[in-house]
């Protein structure tokens, strides 16, 4: 029941911040900042070289479903420590990543009202504010249980990978080549 009540407030606390994190840059951002993230590259790529999808966008068999919620995202099968590049040009929004085994991730926010948000990651090799351009490394994977940044509530080594437009989670194979 503890790990239960733990687990909903860890996803509530992350969910609150993620979208947070958003409007706060985003009302912060000059003019000059806006106009390069929507004339900048706004398409979305796979952010890691595999494009195994284990579990998809509110996932009917998501296995912590009924305990933290739906499944906002798709996870990535990834290596532990695989490269993890930005997914599109932009603006890093969040890091949250203390070398701990606290669930971990990185948020960047781009163009067009889009955000991703990258879970479980192993290493965070940017920081709040910084430009990225799509493809340029931003972290690691992880997910194993038990190592760092991966969080009380994961199966294995993968990215959870999410896309939002306009602060909600959306489906990313919509926007993925």
């Amino acid at each position: 029941q503890n790990l239960w009540q733990q687990a909903k407030r860890e996803q509530e606390q992350a969910t609150a911040e993620i979208a947070s994190a958003e409007r706060l840059i985003r009302q912060k951002m000059s003019q000059k900042d806006q106009q390069k993230l929507n004339s900048g590259n706004n398409t979305i790529a796979w952010p890691v070289p595999k494009n195994y999808i284990s579990t998809s966008f509110h996932d009917a068999d998501y296995p912590y479903r009924n305990i933290i919620g739906e499944h906002p995202a798709i996870d990535i099968r990834a290596k532990q420590g695989t490269n993890l590049s930005a997914a599109a040009d932009g603006y890093v929004a969040k890091v949250k990543f203390d070398g701990s085994k606290n669930y971990a991730y990185i948020m960047i926010i781009h163009g067009d009202g889009l955000s991703t948000v990258y879970g479980h990651v192993s290493a965070a090799y940017v920081s709040v504010d910084q430009y990225v351009t799509q493809g340029q490394a931003i972290g690691r994977t992880g997910g194993t249980p038990g190592s760092v940044g991966a969080g009380p509530f994961t199966t294995g080594p993968h990215l959870h990978f999410e896309v939002r437009k306009d602060g909600l989670p959306v489906n990313p194979q919509n926007y993925l080549p």
